[in-house]
């Protein structure tokens, strides 16, 4: 585990009292689960169908089922419960291994009666409990637009249900939907059973609920996640402003972060004061322990401790803060004055509720107006968040509460894209686009790019990363949407600083793809020989084949499910062989024939008798660009033209595509009776050719000379 402490000084006065805030941000490193494929889930969606979910609230939560069932691989384990005023087992907890059985039973529920909370999960805990696997993850989602009327409805009651299961290791996350739901009880069993709260305000939203949800539990590093500061003597606990729920005894505070996911900072922020006498002796401000259970290897429990010493100094001068705690106190503040706020609203004591949030305002301003270092994104968006809270309180309307209440839950939510610092780390892609729509299909791409670089990822994994994206689409695309009229591909993909998940399906009928992968991997040479490759079985290489052995040397895993036609890839910040890397460079001049993020630049040169023509690339070597420079080509070869050298060096990206537009290339040459020389190839592409064994395949020279030297043979 890593620790991180900002203390909002960075030296303090010696012999006087002082009051402070410290930042603890509590971290699991993104290969502290070694790379391993995830751990297995135990997942039972309990799901409230009494009838005030019929309509838009119904069919909504049967498509965020849907879209959760669809890239469970099959080593998963799933069960579907429904709650009215009976208890319904849609499915029964079982490995995957059927999906479509499973879809046509989900798009079967109907909105019923009352709701009877309890016996729904209840009948969920003991279907995980008695098929209980240590090895998996084992959780339940609940639920629910209503009260527990039916079956038992006490709250004390629950929340022990919830403690007691979670000693078992089966834990809850609850989802409450609309504005009539038990929201108190909710919370109390997703945090005493080990899970997350969602408020789920519209029908839409129970997707965007269910899939930050399962992201995080398909992705934790650790459950049980426990963090404890121990404060000495003359050191004197203050103000908490953290997400998590506390427990204090004495001198030690107990915070319950629950699960934890690699690469996501857990930030406690509280406030301490100091007696004249603490800063003798440079004592430390506090000891914190940490530790929770690991879900891969042993699956032991992981312990880690540290301590944080505080600069003191006789005469420090002007005490200088870090700027960056001063702004994350004012936010979390704004946070507490928004839980007063909402008191106030709902009460009716508007005005008072508008004397808070203008309070906080004020607060802004000052910042804003005091310190050039100020945060002024973060602040000036807080700023709106508030402006939102005074119009719908200066109206008087009777849901003034709402805004306030939605602002509270989307930043004290601990998991998936409620969490502010979360979005700062994660990209998400989750959307259906058409087959034929290579416009759209190029936005996301570019959008993807812009996303990775924002996110501030090393340049190698993300070239990876980019380049598996384009692969898997180009493919869904190419090959699964190929004969199928208005064809749409799916994507669903979290792109993460360390990791990220690629995941594509098709409409197709899948391929024999565990035959197609060990192809891959032992893939067939082209001929090398000078003679036609058409009359060689190996100078025609399967499209698919060099699409896979392409996709194996950027991914750390690839898997594939639904026959075939639904594959995930999955990658970690690691270096190793074969990255594919690039070299940037502007476009090319005035005569370059220009398409996308490409040029074509045309020169002539003479050897002996022989016409050679020097095509050179600018840009990237995709499935969409390759058309363009085929077309190019294809039109001088029209002319009789069979002499050809092709330019890369710059070439900003190469994928698959690339690979089969020079094996076609140079196969075209040879049978018009010329040759084809790959000339300045980056020495990525270069690792590119050999991992896929094509380096002795092509004419490859390093300049423009040695180039033309080939034709002078």
């Amino acid at each position: 585990m890593k620790f991180v402490f900002k203390p909002e000084y960075k030296v303090l006065p010696a012999g006087c009292d002082s009051q402070f805030h410290v930042i603890s941000s509590v971290s699991v490193p993104a290969d502290s689960n070694d790379a391993r494929p995830r751990q297995p889930i135990s997942m039972v969606l309990v799901i409230d169908n009494s009838g005030s979910m019929d309509g838009s609230k119904i069919e909504q939560t049967k498509n965020a089922i849907l879209e959760v069932l669809h890239p469970l691989p099959r080593r998963d384990r799933l069960a579907i419960v429904t709650f009215a005023s009976n208890v319904q087992t849609v499915y029964e907890l079982e490995l995957l291994t059927d999906k479509p059985t499973v879809a046509n039973l989900v798009q079967k529920i109907v909105a019923l009666d009352s709701t009877n909370l309890s016996g729904g999960w209840l009948k969920g805990l003991n279907q995980v409990e008695a098929a209980f696997d240590a090895t998996h993850i084992n959780r339940i989602f609940l639920l629910t637009d209503g009260q527990a009327n039916a079956g038992v409805t006490d709250p004390a009651e629950l929340v022990k249900i919830g403690q007691c299961y979670r000693d078992k290791g089966i834990t809850t996350s609850t989802f409450g939907f609309g504005a009539g739901f038990n929201e108190a009880l909710l919370k109390d069993i997703a945090t005493h059973s080990g899970g997350n709260f969602y408020f789920v305000e519209k029908p839409e939203d129970i997707s965007t609920a269910f899939r930050c949800e399962f992201g995080e539990v398909s992705e934790l590093a650790g459950q049980n996640c426990e963090i404890s500061f121990e404060l000495p003597a003359g050191v004197e606990f203050i103000e908490d402003l953290s997400a998590f729920p506390l427990e204090q005894k004495k001198q030690v505070l107990k915070y319950n972060i629950g699960d934890i996911t690699p690469e996501l900072d857990h930030d406690i922020v509280f406030r301490v004061k100091t007696g004249a006498a603490f800063s003798r002796g440079n004592p430390a401000l506090f000891k914190v322990k940490a530790g929770y259970n690991s879900v891969s290897g042993s699956y032991e429990f992981i312990k880690a401790e540290k301590q944080l010493k505080i600069k003191f100094a006789a005469r420090p001068g002007a005490v200088e803060a870090d700027e960056e705690v001063v702004d994350t106190v004012i936010l979390a503040k704004c946070m507490k004055a928004k839980h007063l706020a909402y008191t106030e609203a709902v009460a009716g004591r508007r005005d008072f509720a508008l004397k808070i949030i203008q309070d906080r305002e004020t607060v802004i301003l000052d910042r804003l107006e005091a310190s050039m270092l100020a945060d002024r994104d973060k602040l000036n968006l807080e700023l709106e968040m508030l402006g939102k809270i005074k119009q719908t309180l200066n109206g008087g309307a009777a849901d003034s509460g709402k805004t306030i209440k939605n602002q509270i839950e989307e930043y004290s939510k601990k998991r998936g894209a409620y969490l502010q610092i979360r979005k700062e780390k994660k990209y998400v892609v989750n959307t259906l686009v058409k087959a034929t729509d290579t416009r759209r299909q190029s936005e996301i791409k570019n959008e993807l790019a812009g996303a990775l670089t924002d996110l501030g990822l090393e340049s190698d994994f993300m070239r990876r990363c980019q380049v598996s994206f384009s692969e898997l689409l180009s493919n869904a695309v190419e090959h699964g949407c190929k004969g199928i009229k208005g064809g749409l591909v799916k994507i669903m993909s979290v792109f993460r600083r360390g990791s990220a998940i690629i995941q594509v399906a098709d409409p197709g009928r899948g391929f024999d793809y565990e035959t197609a992968l060990e192809k891959a991997k032992s893939i067939i040479v082209p001929a090398t020989d000078s003679g036609s490759a058409a009359d060689s079985t190996t100078s025609n290489p399967s499209e698919r084949g060099r699409g896979l052995a392409f996709l194996l040397t950027c991914a750390d895993e690839i898997s594939y499910t639904g026959g075939g036609n639904e594959v995930q890839a999955r990658l970690t910040n690691k270096a190793r062989e074969g990255v594919i890397s690039f070299d940037s460079s502007s476009i090319g001049g005035s005569n370059a024939i220009t398409s996308r993020r490409l040029s074509v630049e045309i020169k002539n040169h003479k050897v002996g008798s022989n016409l050679v023509v020097e095509a050179i690339i600018s840009g990237d070597m995709d499935s969409y660009n390759c058309q363009a420079i085929k077309g190019t080509l294809a039109d001088l070869r029209s002319k009789g033209i069979s002499n050809l050298i092709l330019n890369i060096r710059n070439v900003e990206c190469f994928d698959s595509s690339g690979l089969g537009f020079l094996v076609y290339q140079t196969k075209t040459c040879r049978d018009m009776g010329g040759r084809f020389v790959l000339s300045e190839p980056a020495g990525s592409i270069l690792n590119i050719l050999q991992l896929c064994k094509l380096d002795d395949f092509f004419n490859v020279c390093d300049n423009l000379n040695e180039a033309l030297q080939v034709f002078a043979s």
